[in-house]
């Protein structure tokens, strides 16, 4: 198994029912030596969010989108340990920042 590290924001015990409730967390990981931003979305949200985004442009695009059945750390946490060894992680961009 690859080494990760998932970078969470100090108070995510007192925000995490607020990202459950919105749909949406953007989440870096650490995996190796590269950052890998995850752009993370239930069904519900991402679907509002691709219509926000066809009002304004012909186009949707999210990068490293992952749609999940519900947005918290546990399903976080269990993509991220279901792929990180396999193929399907190359698919996804590394942060450049």
């Amino acid at each position: 198994m690859a080494k990760y590290q998932i970078l969470l924001p100090d108070d995510i015990d007192e925000i995490e029912w607020l990202i459950e409730a919105k749909g949406c967390f953007r989440l870096d990981v650490e995996i190796e030596t590269e950052i890998y931003e995850f752009n993370f979305y239930d069904s519900v949200r991402l679907i509002q969010t691709m219509n926000d985004g066809l009002a304004c442009n012909t186009y949707f695009f999210e990068q490293n989108l992952v749609v999940l059945p519900m947005v918290n750390i546990v399903n976080m946490r269990a993509f991220i340990e279901q792929i990180i060894d396999t193929v399907e992680i190359n698919s996804f961009v590394v942060n450049k920042k």
